[in-house]
């Protein structure tokens, strides 16, 4: 259904990879430390007893850009979302995903509005870029991803680039 509700929050523990909910429950048990992410296993109203425990620790990050349904020609509720996530929370969000869900023959252009309001709303300082790879082979492939976020990318400044390339994922991970 186009532009359904996404139930999600800060600090929800959710695993991506996780082929449906009894395994999205378990997953987590397994990190090292929790993290937040946005990459539901379903669709419409989440009632609390499904909605997965919030994280006490840790940082806190949503992946996929809290996946908005772009293949739907969605900009809402995603972008609702994304105002109120960033003013919310000091979560960092990964700017990834997107060519998946948009699908085969998707463009940098078809994507600009997303990553324009992700810019606005969440900032370069929070954003981090991610390949989805091997996933984003379903609708493209890393070079095609690497130089649509040149282009995406390019109204920012240098040292903003480089952040939402890098340094921000390097502080987030802890790496030196």
């Amino acid at each position: 259904m186009c532009c359904s509700k996404r139930a999600w929050s800060a600090g929800t523990v959710l695993v991506q990879a996780a082929p449906n909910e009894a395994e999205t429950w378990r997953l987590p048990a397994l990190a090292d430390r929790p993290t937040a992410a946005c990459a539901p296993w379903s669709a419409g109203p989440t009632s609390p007893h499904r909605t997965p425990p919030r994280a006490s620790t840790g940082s806190r990050r949503r992946d996929h850009a809290a996946k908005p349904d772009i293949a739907g020609g969605c900009f809402e509720p995603w972008a609702t979302q994304i105002e109120r996530f960033a003013a919310e929370t000091p979560a960092l969000c990964k700017l990834s995903g997107l060519a998946n869900e948009t699908g085969p023959g998707w463009d940098a252009r078809r994507l600009q509005p997303y990553v324009d309001h992700l810019l606005q709303h969440v900032g370069p300082m929070r954003l981090m870029w991610g390949s989805d790879w091997p996933v984003l082979n379903l609708a493209g492939d890393y070079l095609q991803w690497h130089a649509a976020s040149d282009t995406l990318l390019a109204s920012q400044s240098v040292e903003a680039q480089a952040a939402i390339r890098g340094t921000n994922a390097a502080n987030f991970y802890g790496i030196k």
